[in-house]
């Protein structure tokens, strides 16, 4: 009972934690030099001062503490340096950071197994930089991260990121790990986010086949809800909602480009648009999406979604396309007809609607990238129907199904 102690402690074995927020793990070289007054007849343990020396960072702070389970505290901090803090969160490893902040932070629990974490308080962040192991991918992240009880609110932080500029907001709750959160992304590079995306969020999968597909200049609006930090968890609560536009669009690698590209004298595996538009959305870890394409050749609707468990078509994607026959190539249309017909047509008149389109519907099933697809003749026939008459548009289905 009243025994008071003061001196320096190596920490660099101390794990300090709360759920799986980690504050500091056994890997990272840390000194305390703190003062202490222990009062057992009290029920109380008090640390009325303590300093953590970091590698390359330091907090300030008091800790109290009850026999029942309670505690509280202070932590403060004017300059800390963000690049140490992979090894100190497991989850933050494969990344590197930039930048500084500051931390003037109260937190209390109470006794019981069910109290939350309180934290009041306010950490300022300076010109934040996140690396991944390839490239760049969050760049001069500035403002206030502002905590109030259970809650922690992220008032539309400004940054950079792949070439463009964002905005974020968050609200979390710390003791449910409950958020909602929105982003807004204008003018980024679509291919660079999309794989660092990947990489940087999921880690239970491999995602690898989705990476290098989709190119263009980049401009989003997405807001939703979600719970829990670790890859599965999120996935199964993710629930949200948006839009987007994508300029100077390119899809490549998929097989069924290359397929229906010889049909506009190409060889190779990708599609160009001078402008793509759409929704997403995400819910029950299905991941939705529309585009609506616009290119010289002609239009394309996308609609569909995929499984983010099963990686499969949920629904099926249906690719519905007006193609500008002036842009077919018709000689490799017509070499591909029943020798009865090749003599009785001379251009694409035949295949196209009143506005001078060919329709060209697909449908996608199965897992994605393994591309099991199929042609819709339907639209096609009812204009074969209108020029060569009902009995040799029926005829053709199997050869237009071949042919496409």
């Amino acid at each position: 009972s009243g025994l008071k102690l003061s001196g320096k402690a190596d920490a660099s074995k101390l794990v300090l934690s709360y759920k799986d927020l980690f504050a500091k793990t056994a890997a990272t070289t840390c000194t305390v030099a703190f003062t202490s007054v222990n009062q057992l007849n009290r029920g109380l343990f008090d640390v009325p001062s303590f300093k953590l020396t970091y590698d390359n960072w330091e907090v300030d702070g008091a800790f109290h503490y009850r026999n029942d389970g309670a505690f509280s505290g202070e932590v403060q901090s004017k300059t800390l340096p963000f690049g140490g803090l992979p090894a100190m969160i497991p989850k933050l490893k494969r990344a590197t950071f930039a930048g500084t902040g500051s931390v003037n932070l109260t937190f209390a629990k109470g006794g019981a197994k069910a109290a939350p974490l309180n934290l009041n308080g306010q950490v300022l962040l300076k010109g934040i930089g996140v690396s991944l192991p390839n490239e760049p991918y969050l760049e001069n992240l500035t403002g206030p991260i502002n905590f109030t009880g259970n809650v922690v609110r992220v008032p539309g932080m400004g940054f950079e990121t792949f070439g463009g500029k964002g905005q974020a907001g968050v609200t979390y709750t710390i003791d449910s790990q409950s958020y909602l959160y929105a982003l807004a992304l204008k003018g980024v590079d679509a291919q660079k986010t999309i794989d660092a995306s990947i990489d940087a969020y999921v880690t239970t999968k491999d995602y690898s086949a989705y990476k290098d597909k989709l190119y263009g200049s980049l401009d989003l609006a997405y807001a939703g809800t979600g719970k829990g930090l670790d890859s599965d968890v999120m996935l199964a609560n993710l629930k949200g909602s948006g839009n987007y536009t994508l300029a100077q669009a390119r899809l490549k690698g998929f097989s069924v480009i290359k397929s229906v590209n010889q049909y506009f004298k190409q060889s190779s595996d990708e599609i160009d648009f001078d402008r793509v538009v759409g929704n997403l959305g995400m819910k029950n870890r299905v991941f939705s999406y529309t585009a609506n394409c616009a290119g010289k050749v002609g239009s394309v609707l996308v609609n569909g979604g995929v499984d983010c468990s099963t990686l499969a078509y949920s629904p099926n994607m249906t690719i519905q396309c007006d193609l500008k026959k002036d842009f077919v190539n018709s000689d490799a249309v017509i070499a591909g007809l029943p020798g009865s017909l090749k003599g009785q047509v001379k251009n694409l008149d035949w295949l196209s609607d009143s506005q001078g389109n060919i329709p060209v519907d697909l449908k996608f099933t199965g897992v994605a990238s393994e591309n099991h697809w199929s042609f819709d003749g339907g639209r096609l026939g009812k204009n074969i129907g209108k020029h060569l008459g009902d009995a040799i548009s029926h005829g053709l289905g199997d050869k237009l199904k071949s042919l496409f």
